[in-house]
Protein backbone atom coordinates (compact mmCIF):
# COMPACT_ATOMS: atom_id res chain seq x y z
CA UNK A 1 0.00 0.00 0.00
CA UNK A 2 3.01 2.50 1.25
CA UNK A 3 4.46 2.41 -2.45
CA UNK A 4 0.75 2.24 -4.76
CA UNK A 5 0.36 6.27 -2.57
CA UNK A 6 4.11 6.97 -3.24
CA UNK A 7 3.62 5.91 -6.80
CA UNK A 8 0.50 7.97 -7.11
CA UNK A 9 1.82 11.37 -5.65
CA UNK A 10 4.66 10.78 -7.85
CA UNK A 11 1.70 10.90 -11.02
CA UNK A 12 -0.11 13.73 -9.80
CA UNK A 13 3.20 15.33 -10.15
CA UNK A 14 4.18 14.12 -13.34
CA UNK A 15 1.07 14.31 -15.65
CA UNK A 16 0.29 17.83 -15.38
CA UNK A 17 4.06 18.02 -17.25
CA UNK A 18 3.17 15.50 -19.75
CA UNK A 19 0.03 17.49 -20.56
CA UNK A 20 -2.25 14.15 -20.35
CA UNK A 21 -5.51 13.70 -18.12
CA UNK A 22 -6.87 10.55 -16.73
CA UNK A 23 -10.31 9.93 -16.86
CA UNK A 24 -12.46 12.30 -14.45
CA UNK A 25 -14.42 10.36 -11.87
CA UNK A 26 -18.33 10.86 -11.11
CA UNK A 27 -19.71 11.94 -8.30
CA UNK A 28 -21.50 8.42 -7.53
CA UNK A 29 -17.57 7.06 -7.30
CA UNK A 30 -16.84 10.04 -5.17
CA UNK A 31 -19.55 9.84 -2.52
CA UNK A 32 -18.08 8.30 0.99
CA UNK A 33 -16.39 8.85 3.50
CA UNK A 34 -12.42 9.94 3.04
CA UNK A 35 -9.67 9.48 5.43
CA UNK A 36 -6.22 11.17 5.09
CA UNK A 37 -2.77 9.12 5.10
CA UNK A 38 0.43 9.70 4.81
CA UNK A 39 3.16 9.16 2.28
CA UNK A 40 3.48 5.97 3.09
CA UNK A 41 -0.01 5.26 3.06
CA UNK A 42 -0.49 4.97 6.80
CA UNK A 43 -3.12 6.88 8.20
CA UNK A 44 -2.38 9.82 10.47
CA UNK A 45 -2.50 9.23 14.24
CA UNK A 46 -6.12 9.76 15.84
CA UNK A 47 -7.90 11.42 17.07
CA UNK A 48 -6.87 14.24 14.28
CA UNK A 49 -7.18 12.07 11.43
CA UNK A 50 -8.50 13.68 8.59
CA UNK A 51 -11.43 12.89 7.01
CA UNK A 52 -14.16 14.35 4.75
CA UNK A 53 -17.36 12.45 3.94
CA UNK A 54 -18.84 13.63 0.29
CA UNK A 55 -22.43 12.82 0.32
CA UNK A 56 -24.80 12.52 -2.81
CA UNK A 57 -26.71 15.88 -2.87
CA UNK A 58 -23.44 17.82 -3.15
CA UNK A 59 -22.78 18.32 0.03
CA UNK A 60 -19.79 17.26 2.30
CA UNK A 61 -18.44 17.42 6.43
CA UNK A 62 -14.60 17.30 7.02
CA UNK A 63 -13.12 17.10 10.18
CA UNK A 64 -9.01 17.92 11.65
CA UNK A 65 -8.08 19.20 7.71
CA UNK A 66 -4.51 20.10 7.38
CA UNK A 67 -3.80 23.96 6.17
CA UNK A 68 -2.17 23.40 2.97
CA UNK A 69 -0.36 26.95 2.17
CA UNK A 70 -0.87 30.01 3.93
CA UNK A 71 -4.18 31.29 3.73
CA UNK A 72 -6.43 31.00 7.04
CA UNK A 73 -8.97 28.15 6.53
CA UNK A 74 -10.66 25.89 8.60
CA UNK A 75 -10.01 22.47 9.92
CA UNK A 76 -13.47 21.14 10.01
CA UNK A 77 -16.62 22.50 9.00
CA UNK A 78 -19.40 21.27 5.92
CA UNK A 79 -20.55 23.11 2.72
CA UNK A 80 -21.29 21.99 -1.07
CA UNK A 81 -18.37 20.09 -3.09
CA UNK A 82 -18.16 20.23 -6.61
CA UNK A 83 -15.35 18.48 -9.29
CA UNK A 84 -14.65 20.74 -11.45
CA UNK A 85 -11.57 20.13 -14.58
CA UNK A 86 -8.61 23.07 -13.72
CA UNK A 87 -5.27 22.65 -15.95
CA UNK A 88 -6.15 19.35 -17.12
CA UNK A 89 -6.71 18.26 -14.04
CA UNK A 90 -9.97 17.36 -12.14
CA UNK A 91 -10.55 18.76 -8.67
CA UNK A 92 -12.13 18.48 -5.38
CA UNK A 93 -14.01 21.65 -4.74
CA UNK A 94 -14.66 22.03 -1.23
CA UNK A 95 -16.85 25.11 -0.63
CA UNK A 96 -17.28 25.73 3.35
CA UNK A 97 -20.22 27.24 4.35
CA UNK A 98 -19.66 30.94 5.89
CA UNK A 99 -20.62 31.50 9.48
CA UNK A 100 -19.15 28.37 10.94
CA UNK A 101 -15.85 29.11 12.76
CA UNK A 102 -12.56 29.78 11.04
CA UNK A 103 -14.30 30.11 7.89
CA UNK A 104 -14.44 33.84 6.83
CA UNK A 105 -17.51 35.97 6.14
CA UNK A 106 -17.26 35.25 2.60
CA UNK A 107 -17.11 31.50 2.94
CA UNK A 108 -14.00 29.48 1.76
CA UNK A 109 -12.74 27.00 -1.07
CA UNK A 110 -10.56 24.47 -0.95
CA UNK A 111 -9.24 23.47 -4.06
CA UNK A 112 -7.69 19.05 -4.04
CA UNK A 113 -6.29 16.98 -6.60
CA UNK A 114 -8.41 13.84 -7.73
CA UNK A 115 -5.92 11.25 -9.04
CA UNK A 116 -6.18 7.14 -9.83
CA UNK A 117 -3.44 4.49 -9.32
CA UNK A 118 -3.83 1.08 -9.51
CA UNK A 119 -7.43 1.35 -9.99
CA UNK A 120 -7.87 3.52 -6.73
CA UNK A 121 -9.08 6.97 -6.77
CA UNK A 122 -7.34 9.81 -4.80
CA UNK A 123 -7.95 12.77 -3.23
CA UNK A 124 -4.23 14.25 -2.71
CA UNK A 125 -3.65 17.97 -0.46
CA UNK A 126 -0.43 19.45 -0.42
CA UNK A 127 0.74 20.73 2.93
CA UNK A 128 2.00 23.87 1.86
CA UNK A 129 3.57 24.68 -1.05
CA UNK A 130 2.87 21.45 -3.69
CA UNK A 131 6.39 21.95 -4.67
CA UNK A 132 7.93 20.96 -1.32
CA UNK A 133 6.49 17.31 -1.83
CA UNK A 134 4.51 16.98 1.53
CA UNK A 135 1.03 15.35 0.23
CA UNK A 136 -1.50 14.19 2.28
CA UNK A 137 -3.58 11.04 0.48
CA UNK A 138 -7.11 10.98 1.42
CA UNK A 139 -8.55 6.86 0.49
CA UNK A 140 -11.89 5.67 0.41
CA UNK A 141 -13.17 3.79 3.35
Amino acid sequence: MRHAILGALLLVAAVPAIGCRARTVTKKEMTGTWVGTDIHGHPLTPPATPTIELHSDGTFSARYIPPSGSDPEPSAGSGKWTLPVEDRQQRLLLAFSAGQQGVPAGGYGMSLFVDHHAGQILIIEYLGDPDDGQPVAFVKQ
